[in-house]
């Protein structure tokens, strides 16, 4: 691992989540022969594609003076910093000093991290690169299976914690209220659902049922199912910060195992820790060439994800300020188990990352 200068060190807040792991960065289509700017676990990161297409991802930020190096230009596989012209190839070195008489300084590069491109997304790993092993990049390859599914995606940067975002994806109690009119009747059915809890290989899902209820105008469209549905809702956090929620909808006293099929996956990257990316992609296993559910699927997003959680979570986030969620001695109840079952694995991980095994 190539490591740049070190700087004075600045108090700020903690970020909940491990750094010795894969986070989705980008859309592949994000990345190109241009710089490209993302802040990560609050560390700010440049990418691009070099020339052979595999992406480059290195600290952005220039050990000369603070420059972002993602105002730059790409030349010869190398990123020039715009502020006085020096190069620093893919491996973080740098390797062109403009200025006479040329030395280059042992000292002068910058941290490079890993990246992959896989499933239709682009990963990077934040921890020790000699510990990054592709192998171990989450399985979504359902999200490029087009034979059997088909996936659209989106993006939003939130202004909330991630940790507020999983708690909240894993906790679909709320859909009764928060989200009436757009996933909800509003006719307080969703509170009689049933719900259990386990752990799948240091994964967490939590498994809704809710039989014979009054479905949504957009459940009927999407799912072709009548006025009255049983709805099978399972919410599966794959650690750090994926959840995929894994929905049907059949008709009322239909067998589960005869109804369409959707994963609606957030990837959840943490950007600082009080903001987001949220790569959210919605995939079904039906109509896989129907244009206009693609359409109903997209513009369903937004009013959603922005407008009803990330407008909650926001303010949420704004009361909390610095302070982690765990010091305000929040009341749980039986709906919150498999959240505080999540907050539970990311605190071992980090706590292990600390005592050295990092």
């Amino acid at each position: 691992m190539t490591e740049g200068a070190t700087h004075p060190a600045t108090a700020k807040p903690a970020i909940g989540f491990p750094k010795n792991a894969w986070y989705v960065a980008a859309y592949p289509e994000e990345i190109n022969d241009s710089p490209f700017a993302r802040t990560i676990l609050g560390e700010h990161l440049v990418f691009y594609r070099r020339g052979d297409g595999m992406p480059a991802a290195l600290q952005d930020t220039c050990p000369h003076r603070l420059a972002p190096l993602s105002r730059g230009r790409i030349i010869d596989d190398c990123i020039e910093c715009p502020y006085h012209g020096l190069r620093f190839g893919s491996d973080g070195k740098c390797n062109f000093n403009p200025h006479p008489p040329g030395t280059i300084p042992v000292k002068m590069a910058v941290r490079r991290y890993a990246a992959e491109e896989r499933h239709g997304l682009v990963w990077v790993w934040m921890g020790r690169e000699d510990r990054a092993n592709a192998a171990n990049i989450p399985d979504l390859s359902y999200l490029t299976d087009t034979a059997r599914w088909r996936t659209v995606h989106g993006y939003f940067n939130l202004p909330c914690g991630a940790d507020l975002m999983i708690d909240n994806i894993m906790d679909l109690s709320h859909l009764e209220f928060l989200h009436k009119g757009s996933l909800s009747t509003g006719y307080r059915e969703d509170t009689r659902a049933t719900m259990t809890t386990s752990e799948e290989g240091g994964n967490v899902r939590v498994s809704w049922v809710l039989r014979n209820f009054v479905t949504t105008s957009h459940v009927r469209e999407v799912n072709d199912v009548g006025g009255r549905s049983d709805s099978y809702r399972d919410s599966v956090w794959i650690a750090p910060c994926i959840v995929r929620n894994e929905l049907v909808q059949v008709p009322a006293g239909t067998p589960r195992d005869t109804g369409r099929q959707r994963f609606n996956t957030h990837i959840v990257t943490p950007e600082t820790h009080s903001s987001l990316h949220d790569f959210a992609l919605r995939s079904r296993n039906f109509s896989l060439d129907d244009a206009e559910i693609d359409r109903r699927l997209l513009e369903g997003q937004k009013p959603v994800v922005v407008d009803e959680d990330g407008a909650m979570l926001a303010i949420i986030q704004q009361r909390m300020g610095d302070a982690p969620f765990e010091s305000f001695d929040p009341v749980m109840f039986h709906i919150d188990v498999g959240a505080v079952r999540v907050r539970r694995i990311l605190d071992r991980m980090v706590a292990d990352e600390a005592d050295g095994a990092s």
